[in-house]
């Protein structure tokens, strides 16, 4: 594989694409991203089957036939698609109030989700720097929306017809229904006062809508910088995959002149604890598809042919 420039130099990146370019070139490492873009192409290309057959008939009187708990190839391959690729596709935008039976809107939601991946399946191999400003931008926006969505957003209609529908509420109390960690509320904004009078008057109401037994958020996070070195730790692998340090300052100046300061094995090993954060997984033998370096290739016995 051709190492481009882009692989290894993110310094010119924008601050608020810092994390989603570390959650697109980190899963370009994951095999199990691999096997993802696989499946969605089987997907898409209509090759997985979408039923899974049914089980052996009961030969019981009075039996229904019944069907195997497993899920059918097509929804395995859409679940492995969602884990590698789910922070770049538009999940909330997905919602109807139309009157759909649970085959219909099974069929809509795997329409919505297989155009969504299809420029991600195109894409999947590109270095960030590399996709168009446009396709960046739309990426961006999908990832934080997503990731605002978990904190705060904007009611559907499909949510308050769920809860009205279940809950039946008395139409003559203010118009306010929570389920899960979740409440939703209908806000009524006299946009004549100052900003600051109205968020004091939007915190009264969350304080009187919080409910009890929630956990309180984490403060934990990381800082710009933080997510930059994760990405030149991530850089440095990819270097030594493909080159020995020794030949990193002849045949490669450029990532030497940026990083000729730095531990690389240091780093590299670094850049597999990030890797393995990033993914989710602290498994013994999950590893970046670049962490073997060009060193440890030239010290492995060639092959001996058999006869």
């Amino acid at each position: 594989m051709l190492l481009k420039r882009e692989d290894w130099d993110f310094s010119g990146l924008l601050a608020g694409e810092l994390v989603p370019a570390l959650l697109w070139e980190v899963r370009r490492e994951s095999s199990g991203a691999e096997r993802a873009v696989l499946d969605a192409q089987a997907l898409l290309a209509g090759k997985r089957p979408d039923e899974e057959p049914p089980s052996a008939e009961d030969r019981r009187r009075s039996k229904r036939r019944r069907y195997t708990a497993k899920f059918s190839e097509a929804e395995a391959a859409l679940l492995r698609a969602l884990s590698a690729f789910g922070d770049f596709i538009a999940l909330e935008d997905f919602c109807s109030v139309h009157n759909w039976s649970r085959k219909q809107r099974r069929t809509a939601w795997n329409r919505w989700v297989a155009n969504s991946l299809r420029p991600l399946v195109r894409d999947h191999d590109v270095p960030w720097l590399c996709l168009p400003d446009a396709e960046r931008r739309r990426l961006v926006g999908i990832f934080e929306a997503n990731r605002n969505a978990e904190i705060v957003r904007i009611g559907r209609w499909a949510d308050g017809v769920g809860y009205f529908n279940l809950h039946k509420p008395d139409a003559g109390l203010p118009m306010k229904f929570g389920y899960s960690r979740y409440t939703c509320v209908l806000l009524t904004v006299n946009w004549t006062h100052s900003k600051k009078r109205i968020l004091a008057a939007i915190g009264k109401i969350l304080k009187e809508c919080e409910p009890a037994g929630v956990e309180s958020w984490n403060r934990r996070g990381k800082k710009n910088r933080d997510v930059l070195v994760m990405l030149e730790r991530l850089a440095m692998m990819r270097v030594l995959h493909h080159f020995t340090l020794a030949e990193v300052k002849l045949r490669l100046p450029g990532a030497w002149s940026l990083y000729q300061h730095r531990r690389w094995y240091h780093e590299r090993h670094q850049a597999l604890t990030n890797f393995r954060a990033v993914i989710g997984s602290a498994k013994a033998n999950l590893f970046p598809m670049s962490w073997e370096t060009k060193a440890q290739r030239s010290r492995k016995p060639p092959l001996v042919p058999s006869k």
